[in-house]
C-alpha cells in the first residue's frame, strides 16, 4: 500500500494521476487510511495535522 508523508498544493485535475472526494470535516487529517475516486487505497501519514484546500494534493512513497 502506498503511504502519503507530504502535499504538494496548486495540482490540477490534468495533472493528477487520481481524485479523491473529501467532506469538510475530512480535510483536516494527520494519519488516515484513504480511498480515490476510483478505489485505490493508501495511507496519509503527516507529521502534524493539516487542513486540505482545493487544489492540493498527496505526494506517494511510490513518486505519483
Amino acid at each position: 500500500m502506498n503511504i502519503a508523508h507530504e502535499i504538494r498544493s496548486g495540482i490540477t485535475a490534468s495533472s493528477a494521476d487520481a481524485m479523491i472526494t473529501l467532506d469538510y470535516e475530512g480535510r483536516f487529517l494527520r494519519r488516515k487510511l484513504l480511498k480515490t475516486d476510483t478505489g485505490e487505497a493508501f495511507l496519509v501519514e503527516l507529521p502534524e495535522t493539516r487542513s486540505l484546500s482545493a487544489n492540493d494534493g498527496f505526494v506517494l512513497d511510490d513518486g505519483r
